[in-house]
């Protein structure tokens, strides 16, 4: 644990919160944890680590009811929030979720693991007692959160002389988090291209078309968010590559216009369907016979997700994040159940050590395509694209470790 850097990106991101904050509201700086909880916090000294002990000494504290660190955190727990008898003992709630409303919990650090941290929403997670989930050292996720304001994802409204209380926001995803996507998918288009078998033929067709739809087209459909920055921006794959993953397309008008059509049935039918629950980017060749079974307890929310009568395919969908929506998540929905499911085929693991549980984001799982048809060759181009229909997607049943993302998250 590099304390100093620790104490050094905590105290930018207050300062950036201090300057963006009204001119018409004071707000106090406290330099320490000890002095701004007194004698309570001073309790905590002999269970607590020098390195810890030193952190906490240096950092800068703002009342949380005041000024919360970040859109997702209050800020430093307090001292009767930092232990409780769920706790493995070596761990210590670090970084408190906003307003308590998630059973207390938030950045674990594990004073047994030289001050390595990871986020948790869930409270059971805690009492597994197998449960190991990923680590990361405080000054990583210190630097991810810093650049999530460097790159405008997370960011404070100042308020005014009318309303003075400042704001923290957070969007959907950064610029940077849509080039990386982009620029993976054009890296997975150009490795088809490449392993195409008519080298002749392909070396005929349109090979630098950007953008699915025009912006207009777009607008006449009510698309939004990450779904629309990606499909008009991202390259379109040749004429003769029509399948970029097995079963699957991309997007075209004649299934756009279907998904308008029935959004514009479900509003008139279910009064509680929203525009945001989920779009169909890559739809599939059928319907999948996945039922409410797949997703337990969750199944009415779940069912509303899916668009065209179940349509299998590869959805955008709102994250199932408790602390905020994440735009890029994306859900598999196979024809027919695949190792026990309809859903699932890509999972990060136990949890995400900086933003909690969410899905997979599309980056990763375009990633894996990519590994699939490259590294452990799995999959193949054949005359209309990806091969392999369905039974392809059966490969994660004995070959898991190729369908698992490379990274943990959000690591940008």
């Amino acid at each position: 644990m590099d304390v100093a850097k620790c104490i050094e990106l905590h105290n930018r991101i207050v300062k950036y919160a201090m300057d963006k904050t009204s001119p018409y509201r004071t707000i106090n700086v406290t330099r320490s944890w000890f002095s701004f909880y007194g004698s309570e916090a001073e309790e905590l000294r002999e269970v607590l680590t020098p390195p810890v002990i030193h952190f906490l000494e240096g950092i800068d504290i703002v009342d949380p009811d005041v000024l919360p660190f970040l859109p997702i955190f209050d800020g430093i727990a307090n001292p009767s929030e930092m232990r409780d008898e769920f706790m493995p003992e070596s761990w210590i709630l670090l970084y408190q979720t906003i307003e308590n409303e998630f059973d207390d919990k938030g950045l674990m650090l594990d004073l047994g693991r030289d001050g390595a941290c990871s986020f948790f929403d869930d409270v059971d997670s805690l009492m597994e007692p197998n449960f190991s989930g990923h680590w990361i050292s405080l000054e990583v996720a210190l630097q991810f959160y810093l650049r999530r304001i460097e790159v405008g994802q997370f960011a404070l409204l100042p308020g005014s002389v009318h309303d003075p209380v400042p704001c923290w926001i957070m969007l959907p995803y950064s610029e940077s988090e849509l080039e990386l996507t982009l620029d993976t998918w054009h890296d997975y288009l150009e490795e088809m291209i490449h392993k195409y078998p008519n080298q002749a033929k392909i070396a005929q067709e349109e090979q630098e078309e950007y953008g699915w739809f025009t912006t207009q087209r777009l607008d006449e459909h009510n698309v939004q968010g990450f779904a629309r920055e990606f499909m008009s921006k991202a390259r379109k794959p040749p004429p003769s590559i029509k399948y970029i993953a097995p079963t699957l397309r991309i997007l075209d008008t004649e299934t756009l216009t279907a998904i308008t059509a029935y959004k514009r049935l479900k509003h008139a039918t279910d009064h509680a369907f929203r525009d945001d629950y989920s779009f169909l980017l890559f739809p599939g060749d059928a319907f999948s016979t996945w039922s409410v079974s797949d997703r337990g307890a969750k199944a009415e929310a779940w069912e509303r997700l899916f668009l065209l009568d179940k349509r299998a395919g590869l959805y955008v969908i709102p994250s199932q994040n408790k602390m905020a929506e994440i735009g890029d998540v994306v859900e598999l929905l196979t024809p027919t159940s695949v190792d026990g499911s309809c859903m699932g085929i890509f999972k990060y693991g136990p949890n995400c050590p900086l933003m909690g549980e969410h899905g997979v984001r599309l980056h990763d799982v375009i990633n894996i395509w990519r590994r699939l048809l490259c590294d452990s060759e799995l999959w193949s181009v054949g005359a209309d694209g990806i091969q392999g229909g369905v039974e392809a997607w059966k490969l994660v049943e004995t070959n898991a470790e190729s369908f698992k993302p490379d990274s943990i998250c959000m690591t940008l």
